[in-house]
């Protein structure tokens, strides 16, 4: 069973390391509603890095195209997906280790441009 993590965005310049529900529940954490919270999907990439929801990965084996992927998580679903950042590319996909990220959102808005 996987790890329940989470990372925290605060609207403006710091993304915190992972942390776990176990933190949370200890109130060591503190951070605003203004915080975007985005959780960890399980996976690792194909360099052993985690793969956190809003982060932005390259996907090699997507169609042959190395084309950027936003990771978010379908609702209707249930199941985290990577959706390319090009309208005209590929609809959502299921994530898989033979990804890289390469940045996230919001830290890396100018990998949104691509």
């Amino acid at each position: 069973m996987r790890e329940i993590k989470f990372r925290v965005w605060d609207g403006i310049n710091y993304m915190s390391n992972p942390f776990t529900l176990n933190d949370l529940q200890s109130k060591t954490l503190q951070f605003t509603t203004d915080c975007v919270v985005m959780q960890f999907t399980g996976l690792t990439d194909k360099n052993g890095k985690e793969v956190y929801e809003g982060d932005i990965i390259q996907w090699p084996h997507l169609k042959g195209h190395d084309i950027p992927v936003i990771v978010y998580f379908n609702d209707s679903e249930f199941v985290f997906v990577g959706k390319p950042i090009n309208p005209q590319s590929e609809t959502e996909s299921w994530l898989d280790n033979k990804c890289e990220v390469i940045g996230n959102i919001y830290e890396n808005p100018e990998l949104l441009n691509q």
